[in-house]
């Protein structure tokens, strides 16, 4: 059976981060993942969706920047230092890959994103 590489501990990362800010900023509904392998062009392409409380698109640009955070007031609700996304962008930069974000406010969030990896046959 063959078997798809990349670097597993920066993936699992991505995946980590991704998946708990959907489940953190999600209430009500759900977190979605899909995920599937590209040979033609040797990619992972992935997608995280959730049905939290989305991100306003003037927000797009600016939420992969370190200590960004979308309510950065003292009494906001959800934690964190703003470098999660960050993080995320940086670790698919260095693997060749890519994010990006589509969103609307009070309906959640899909983060898509892609990365290079190879199918090896095993002997």
């Amino acid at each position: 059976m063959p078997q798809l590489f990349s670097d597993q501990g920066k993936i699992t990362k991505v995946f980590r981060n991704l998946i708990d800010n959907a489940i953190k900023f999600t209430e009500e509904g759900g977190v979605t993942i899909r995920a599937r392998f590209l040979p033609e062009i040797q990619n992972v392409r992935c997608e995280i969706e959730d049905t939290g409380i989305g991100i306003p698109e003037a927000q797009f640009q600016v939420i992969f920047d370190p200590f960004h955070q979308i309510d950065s007031s003292h009494t906001r609700l959800y934690g964190g230092m703003g470098l999660g996304l960050r993080n995320v962008k940086k670790i698919l930069e260095l693997l060749g890959g890519e994010i990006e974000v589509e969103s609307q406010v009070g309906k959640g969030s899909l983060f898509r994103f892609w990365f290079p990896a190879h199918w090896k046959k095993q002997e």
